[in-house]
C-alpha cells in the first residue's frame, strides 16, 4: 500500500522496470490524475486487485493504452474499477482478466487482444456506458 491514502498525490511517475502493481497501492488518492503505467514496459502482473479505488481522477476522459506493456494477467479484483478513462487498450501478451475488473467504469470502448483465455462474466459489471 505504497501510496494508499496519499489524497493529495496528483502525478506519480514508477520506475521503468517496475513488473507490479499490488492491491491497494493508490486506495484513495483521488487526485491522482497520471501514473506511467503506459510506460512500464516490464509490467507483468497487476495482483489481488484494488490498485487504483477512490482513484477518481485518474487519466479522467483519456484513453489509456497499455499496449507497449507485458501484462500477462490482470487478475485482481476491480484493478480500475471506476476509474473514469473514456477507452482502454490492452497488449497483446494479455490472457486473462479478473472478477469486477472494470467494475462501474465510465469507459465506453475496450479493445481486447485475440488471445484472451479467461474472460469473467462479472468483468464488467455495472459499466454502463459500454456501447
Amino acid at each position: 500500500m505504497v501510496f494508499s491514502g496519499c489524497s493529495n498525490l496528483e502525478y506519480c511517475f514508477l520506475r521503468l522496470d517496475t513488473d507490479g502493481i499490488f492491491r491497494g497501492s493508490f486506495n484513495g488518492c483521488s487526485k491522482l490524475k497520471y501514473i506511467n503505467l503506459e510506460d512500464l514496459t516490464l509490467w507483468k502482473n497487476s495482483r489481488d486487485g484494488t490498485q487504483f479505488n477512490g482513484c477518481s481522477s485518474l487519466f479522467a476522459g483519456q484513453v489509456l493504452d497499455l499496449s507497449r506493456t507485458q501484462l500477462i494477467t490482470l487478475n485482481g479484483g476491480g484493478t480500475l474499477a471506476g476509474v473514469p478513462i473514456v477507452g482502454l487498450i490492452l497488449p497483446s501478451t494479455l490472457t486473462s482478466l479478473g472478477d469486477w475488473m472494470f467494475q462501474s467504469n465510465p469507459t465506453t470502448t475496450f479493445m481486447f487482444p485475440e488471445n484472451i483465455a479467461t474472460m469473467p462474466t462479472n468483468a464488467f459489471k455495472n459499466c454502463t456506458n459500454l456501447q
